[in-house]
């Protein structure tokens, strides 16, 4: 009796694990829509330009080299995903999920962050010039060789993030927390700081700002810069 116990026990077991698999490669093949699951999934390369993914679960989803171009993620989970030298030009992305993603070299210009969350994020050497960063989490984030020219940066926080050799030439900053982010090299050149927070002499000292860098009130003595063009 307790082996044919065990022998049902088994195959049940067999029988849920088979089901499972089943339903997580039937989330990997549905067609993009609204509130699509393709958490896990492996999406790279995939032309995926103005398409609505509004609400989707997308936890860990390798997009790398996929074109998103236009495309709505709005409110979409994208924790953990994998966004390698993706084009994401002009996207909808309000609200959506984007922490501990990798996003190295991955394309977000002109894309609309508001509200998203970045925090812990490794988004080196990607492209957010002209982006709309507004009350956007991008606390503890690698942002590296980041380019932030011409985007607006409003109400955000960039605490302990790194950002060295960022540009944020043209760069719009206003309540920006900037506590413990490291800007070794960053260029800030002719860049409005005055509306900062939380900048030191040190840390702007490691900065590459010019004669037409306005500075924060807190800090009193201009930096002697030494930035190589």
């Amino acid at each position: 009796m307790k082996k044919r116990h065990s022998i049902l026990t088994a195959a049940c077991f067999i029988a849920g694990c088979l089901l499972h698999s089943q339903v997580a490669i039937a989330g990997c093949t549905s067609k993009p829509a609204p509130a699509v699951d393709w958490s896990g999934c492996k999406k790279t390369n995939k032309i995926l330009k103005d398409r609505k993914l509004t609400g989707s679960e997308l936890i860990s989803t390798d997009f790398s080299s996929s074109n998103l171009q236009r495309a709505d993620l709005s409110q979409a989970n994208l924790s953990r995903a994998i966004l390698v030298r993706s084009k994401m030009q002009g996207a909808n992305l309000a609200g959506a999920n984007f922490t501990k993603a990798l996003g190295y070299r991955a394309d977000f210009s002109g894309a609309n962050l508001t509200g998203a969350n970045l925090t812990k994020a490794e988004f080196s050497r990607a492209n957010l010039s002209d982006a709309l960063l507004i009350d956007t989490k991008m606390d503890k984030s690698e942002f590296g060789r980041v380019k932030f020219t011409g985007a607006t940066l409003k109400r955000i926080s960039l605490t302990y993030s790194y950002m060295a050799r960022a540009d944020f030439r043209g760069a719009t900053l206003e309540d920006v927390e900037l506590t413990g982010a490291y800007l070794y090299l960053t260029n800030v050149k002719s860049v409005d700081l005055s509306r900062v927070t939380g900048l030191s002499f040190d840390q702007l000292s490691l900065a590459c700002g010019d004669d037409e860098t306005i500075l924060p009130e807190s800090i009193s003595e201009r930096p002697g810069w030494r930035c190589i063009d």
